[in-house]
């Protein structure tokens, strides 16, 4: 699955979805493809590589269980700011 936010950098501001959002005291990310995760998302740990995907962010129970998941090294992702 390619998680893709829709949106666009506009005047150096990204104007669009959020793409991830973590606990800031812990090591859960959730990941959002589409607006409103209409098209799934996933909740992983950062550490462990584990967690659930969901087709859809209305679900209730996850579609998948991950496992093995790796960061990888990507150039110019957005940078948000939270206000």
């Amino acid at each position: 699955m390619t998680f893709s936010p829709l949106g666009d950098v506009i005047d150096n501001k990204w104007d669009g979805d959020v793409f991830n959002s973590w606990n800031a005291n812990k090591t859960d990310i959730k990941v959002y493809s589409e607006r409103f995760g209409v098209k799934g998302y996933a909740e992983l740990d950062l550490i462990d590589g584990t967690g659930f995907y969901y087709k859809s962010s209305n679900d209730n129970d996850p579609s998948y269980f991950l496992s093995d998941c790796e960061r990888i090294k990507k150039d110019n992702l957005p940078v948000y700011d939270w206000k």
